[in-house]
């Protein structure tokens, strides 16, 4: 069917003398280009116009291997988890917070050596839960 068109457009073309125009270089083009639309009505009236059903979620995956599968459901996993993280860090981030407004309380309050003490204990926790955070 295109060749036929191709065909028939090279003959018009060939029988209509086609007016041109010299460009600045000398060469002869086209002075329109309406005598070459041959392909703007490339419509084929024998092919039905399909849309696309609906799928699935199932349906999405029925072609897919186990390893398509296992490797969707890990990115799912990790994307799960790296969006927890930031509010996870917040709580324990306020958490710290808490205990270095603790310390500054019990420094303030005189108790020094006592302050230390509950300073060093509990940043070691936090700084734990913010390594194992990190990973």
């Amino acid at each position: 069917m295109l060749e036929e068109k191709l065909v028939s457009a090279a003959s018009t073309v060939s029988e209509k003398p086609a007016a041109s125009t010299k460009s600045s270089l000398g060469s002869e083009r086209p002075a329109k280009l309406d005598d070459l639309d041959v392909l703007a009505n490339d419509s084929a009236p024998d092919k039905p116009a399909d849309d696309p059903k609906p799928v699935s979620i199932l349906g999405l995956f029925q072609f897919a291997t186990k390893l398509d599968i296992f490797l969707s459901l890990a990115g799912t996993a990790f994307s799960c988890a790296a969006g927890a993280v930031t509010p996870i860090m917040i709580i324990v981030l306020s958490g710290m917070l808490s205990v270095v407004l603790k310390y500054e309380t019990q420094k303030s309050q005189g108790n020094l050596e006592e302050a230390n003490q509950y300073l060093d204990e509990r940043s070691r926790h936090f700084c734990l839960l913010f390594f194992i955070l990190g990973i």
